[in-house]
This record gives structure tokens, C-alpha cells and sequence, in this order.
């Protein structure tokens, strides 16, 4: 059973997709766009109200069946991947200590899933169909697609070390955590192992991520027809692990983009196998990354075993017994040649921008009580007046189909956080130098913080329209050769511009509090998309540490347009840093900065 959250009825669902397309259309084509709706779906007697009322009762709008199996066709890797900060680092020389440590802290999970991945961070139960295809998951891949295999019961990872896999039990077989010196002794192991034999150029992980889908999908099938038992022994141990962990011999940059590409393409290691869900990766300074890939997880899980990964403290009870990996041998053919990373579609650019820079920033955002609510308001804000001002995406206005991801329950929820008043808010920016003192801008400010906040709200109460207007447009093109197929034809292109579909689309993702990731970037699924994923947390110090990273596809994968795009969201930024009240400040409307967050639309 799929946690219950509240699926909107069609008026609901309607009403917001007109507020959204108020401001998308022209005046002309969203005249023709309520006329048509007004004809066709409004009346009670109308035989597509009855259509999609079904729809709305009946089809499982939340099922992540559709999105795994668009996955699984893929030929390409499709990351959400995130550093892990740099609290988890121990002293000096520690790639060893931080694996462990990680790997200590994913066998507590391990031994109580329904404790730490059952339940989100704001005690909401997540989606068991997404979760329980995550730890213990791998993709085999196919010809035509490819498959997930879980293994529930799993209580091991493969560890991959100068190009050799070697088997490691974190829990034990009563499900009792080893503990992280136990695990410690067990990696230092692994590396004296793998320091004995010269390092490989070609690796089995190397293949998995190299080859084109197709070609190792021929190279594994023809490495377990082996006559050799100890391959397919090889590929059931890998198959069947929890994780994949790769200890790679070299530092990680601390350029934060760096460390991004550095975790999601992995440089054509010999030590990152592409098959495995749940992927960590240690490097020999002692930073860390985790990617997931394959199944339809929402980043909101991701969050949270990152969240774990970093928080949990060590079981009351735990197993100190000495834990003896097992080296997984496998006879590869002597032709495979060394070779670089092919795959282009990973090579989108990434930046990252700190947003709370002394310079860019006044110091009262990082003390406002409100900071939480804030953050992400201006964060959208920004990118709204960033995108604005680059000619050649203001002919398709693609700000205005920009989502904002919000997790509901352990799932993303997007919202369209798009209104009147921050179109106005945004015009005014445009217009402006230099916000200080400009009383009129603190107004729209306002007006546009409680509109977002309204939109935001409607939507974390489990009312978010996106997933159900898919359902909508699927219903559609299902009947629309028996109906007036060019009025239903005008819908569904407007309903394809709210979505996105077929069109530029800004996704603006990101948590408040997030001690488990430094910086993260999500998944690109389509041409021509805008990823952009704020932390913003408080590590050591009082100030917290707000970050931006942004990717893209297409249009937006050209570096200049990215390099466009990240300093005017940080000169926006800063912008309207200095339109927030601070302490002892009245708001346009004559109330205090309380006054300023708690007004407005419940």
C-alpha cells in the first residue's frame, strides 16, 4: 500500500493549471484554452468530465512504475549524485576511517530499515515502492531494456580497490552491525590485498561504465558463459550487494563543481561499477560522494540515507568479531584494451556558487528567523530574475513552467510557484540598480513572499497538481480521436506548456537542513532542462552554508549560457538579500519581521 496523500479533484487541479497558464499564455490563447475547457470538461454532463473524473479516482498517480520503466530504457547512466560534507572526515590519512564509518552507519539502517528508510526526517512514512528498490538493487541490463534485481536479504557490499572487487559483510548473519573498527581492520585488508598486484587498466567496473549498453550487455553474457564457475560466482556476489564502494587511490578537488563531476562521471575509474542503485565513492583525502542511479528514487530518499549516513551514532549493540573479505576473482579475455569515458551525455557542465558570501550577501538573512522560508523563495526568485534577463529565453518565457520540487511523505511534489506578484517582483528587479532604500520593491517583495508561501503550502498539503495533470494528459490522448480533436488538441499543448513538456523547464530543488550533503544535483531526464539544487544548513558555524548548483541540458548545457545563468542568479541573490526586513525593521505594511513571514493566505 502506497502511503495515502490526498489526490485533487479535477476542479482543484484544474483551477491551478489556469493560474499557472494566466501567465504563460498570451491573452489570446488562454481565452481559447478556458473556452475550451469551459466546452468540453466543465459541464457535469459533459462525457469528458466523466473520463477524467475516473482518471482521477482510479489511476495510481503516485506509482513510480511509469518512471522505472522509462529508466530501464535508457542506454545512458542517470545520476542523482551528492558530495557528503566534510563533518564525516576523521584525522588525517582517513579515506579507510570515513569508509568505515559510512559503511558502520548503513549496516545500522540495514539492520533496521523500517526504523531509519521507512521514515522520512518529518516522521512521514516514504513510498516502500521506491525504497524497496534501493540498497540492494542492481540493473541487469538487456537488449532491448534492462531489468531491476533486489535482494531484500542482503547483508553485504562490494568493495573495489585497483580494479579488484572483494566482498564485505557489514552485518552479521543474525543481522547484528559490525562495528567500525571491524570494518576498519576489513578495508585495510582489502587495500594490502590489492597493493600486492599491479593495478589494472581494465577493470569489470570499468566495462560496466565504458562500453555502450548493448556491447556490455554481449561482454557479460559471454564472461558468464564462461566454462570458469568463478565468474558467474563474481557476478552473483555482485549482483547481490547492498552497495557499491569504490577506494580511489588520488585526492578529490575542493573546487565543489569538481567534486560533483568527480563523483557523477568518475573519470573512467576501474573502481566504479555503473550496474549497482546505491553507489559510494572515498577518496584518499577523505571526501566522500554517494550516487544513485536506475531506479526511481526520489531524491527525498536520497536525502535521507545521506541524512543517516551522517547523524546516526553508533548501535548499543554491535558485533566486534573480525569480518574477513572475500576477493571475488574473475577471468577477463586479454583483448580489452584500456580506453576514456565515451558517454557525452554526462559531460554537461556543472557550477556551483556560495549565495551567503560576505560580499553578495548582508549578514541578516543567515540570522533571520525565518531563514528556512526564506531561502528557498529567493532562491526561485533569483532564478526567475536570472532567466528574465538572457534574450534568448525570454521569447519562450521559460521561467514561467519552473518547477519547485518539494518532498511530501518521502515524494517529490512540484509546484508552480509561479504568481502575479513575483512576475511583478521580477519586472521591478529588471528595472533597478541598486534595491536599497526602494520602499516599493520591500512591498512587492512581501506581496510576492506570501503568494509563493500560499502556493507552497496547497502543495505540502498533499494537493500538488503535477503528477495528477500527467494522468489528465494520458486520459486524453487516450480518447481524443473520439471528441473534437482540435479543441482537445489546444488542451493538451496547453497543458504540455504547464508541464514542461516539449518545452524548456527549470527544476528547483533543495532542503533547508541537509547535514548528510554538501552539494547535490539531481537527475536530467530530458533535452533542454535546468537543474538547480540549494543546500542551505548550518555545519560548524553560526552562519549557515547556502549553495546553488546548477546544471543543464541542451540550451542550457552551453557554457557561456551556464556561466550567464550562475552570475545573474547570484548578483539576483544579493539583490534581494537587502529587501529583508531585519531585526527591528517594519515591513511596508507597518508590521515587524514576524509580521512579515506569518501573513497571508493559510
Amino acid at each position: 500500500m502506497l502511503p495515502p496523500v490526498p489526490i485533487p479533484d479535477l476542479d482543484a487541479t484544474l483551477t491551478e493549471v489556469s493560474r499557472v497558464l494566466s501567465h504563460i499564455l498570451s491573452p489570446t490563447e488562454f481565452q481559447a484554452y478556458e473556452d475550451a475547457v469551459a466546452n468540453l470538461i466543465m459541464p457535469p454532463s459533459a462525457p469528458l468530465r466523466a473520463i477524467l473524473d475516473s482518471t482521477t479516482t482510479t489511476s495510481q498517480i503516485y506509482s513510480a512504475s511509469a518512471f522505472r520503466s522509462f529508466l530501464l530504457s535508457r542506454r545512458d547512466p542517470l545520476f542523482h549524485c551528492l558530495t557528503i560534507p566534510v563533518a564525516l572526515r576523521t584525522p588525517p590519512g582517513t579515506q579507510i576511517l570515513v569508509a568505515a564509518r559510512l559503511l558502520s552507519r548503513l549496516a545500522v539502517i540495514v539492520a533496521t530499515p523500517d526504523e531509519h528508510l521507512s521514515i522520512s526526517t518529518t516522521g512521514l512514512p516514504l513510498d516502500p515502492e521506491e525504497t524497496s528498490l534501493f540498497l540492494g538493487t542492481t540493473r541487469r541490463v538487456g537488449l532491448a531494456a534492462d531489468i531491476l534485481v533486489s535482494t531484500p536479504s542482503s547483508r553485504h557490499v562490494v568493495v573495489w580497490c585497483n580494479g579488484r572487487a572483494f566482498a564485505l559483510d557489514i552485518c552479521d548473519p543474525s543481522l547484528l552491525p559490525y562495528s567500525e573498527e571491524a570494518i576498519a581492520v576489513a578495508l585495510r585488508e582489502i587495500c594490502e590485498h590489492a597493493a600486492r598486484h599491479c593495478s589494472v587498466s581494465v577493470s569489470v567496473a570499468s566495462l560496466s561504465w565504458n562500453l555502450s549498453r548493448t556491447a556490455w550487455f554481449h561482454t557479460r553474457e559471454a564472461l558468464e558463459a564462461q566454462s570458469n564457475p568463478v565468474n558467474k560466482e563474481y557476478f552473483v556476489s555482485v549482483d547481490t550487494a547492498l552497495a557499491t564502494v569504490a577506494l580511489e587511490p588520488f585526492d578529490l578537488s575542493l573546487d565543489p563543481a569538481e567534486q560533483l563531476v568527480a563523483v557523477r562521471i568518475g573519470r573512467g575509474s576501474v573502481n566504479r561499477y555503473a550496474d549497482q542503485v546505491v553507489g559510494f565513492v572515498v577518496y584518499a583525502n577523505g571526501l566522500a560522494g554517494m550516487s544513485v542511479d536506475h531506479a526511481p528514487v526520489d531524491g527525498g530518499i536520497v536525502i535521507q540515507l545521506a541524512n543517516k549516513l551522517a547523524t546516526l551514532a553508533a548501535p548499543r549493540t554491535q558485533s566486534n568479531d573480525l569480518i574477513h573479505p572475500t576477493f571475488l576473482d574473475i577471468s577477463l579475455p586479454s583483448h580489452f584494451e584500456p580506453f576514456s569515458f565515451p558517454s557525452p551525455a554526462l559531460q554537461s557542465a556543472v557550477r556551483v556558487i556560495e549565495l551567503n558570501h560576505p560580499e553578495k550577501i548582508p549578514a541578516k538573512l543567515s540570522h533571520h528567523a525565518h531563514k528556512s522560508r526564506l531561502v528557498p523563495f529567493m532562491v526561485h526568485m533569483a532564478v526567475q530574475a536570472a532567466l528574465h534577463k538572457i534574450p534568448a529565453l525570454q521569447a519562450s518565457l521559460v521561467v514561467q513552467p519552473t518547477s519547485m520540487r518539494h518532498f511530501v511523505k518521502g515524494r517529490s511534489q512540484p509546484s508552480y510557484p509561479v504568481t502575479a506578484e513575483s512576475i511583478a517582483l521580477i519586472t521591478a528587479l529588471e528595472k533597478t540598480q541598486d534595491p536599497i532604500g526602494k520602499e516599493h520593491l520591500r512591498t512587492l517583495f512581501h506581496a510576492a513572499y506570501v503568494a509563493h508561501k500560499a502556493v507552497i503550502k496547497f502543495v505540502k498539503r498533499g494537493t500538488g497538481v503535477g503528477r495528477h495533470l500527467i494522468s489528465l494528459v494520458n486520459a486524453l490522448n487516450d480518447v481524443k480521436h473520439s471528441f473534437d480533436a482540435k479543441a482537445i488538441q489546444l488542451i493538451l499543448q496547453a497543458w504540455g506548456r504547464f508541464s514542461g513538456i516539449g518545452c524548456l523547464i527549470v527544476y528547483i530543488t533543495g532542503f533547508d537542513e541537509a547535514p548528510g550533503v554538501h552539494n547535490s544535483i539531481g537527475n536530467l531526464y530530458t533535452n533542454n532542462q535546468l537543474a538547480c539544487w540549494y543546500s542551505a544548513h548550518t555545519e560548524l558555524e553560526e552562519i549557515p552554508h547556502i549553495s546553488l548548483a546548477v546544471t543543464g541540458t541542451g540550451v542550457f548545457a552551453e557554457e557561456r549560457m551556464l556561466d550567464n545563468i550562475v552570475d545573474y542568479i547570484s548578483d539576483a541573490f544579493a539583490m534581494l538579500a537587502h529587501l529583508i526586513p531585519g531585526r527591528g525593521d517594519e515591513t511596508p505594511q507597518g508590521g515587524n519581521h514576524a509580521g512579515f513571514d506569518d501573513r497571508g493566505p493559510q
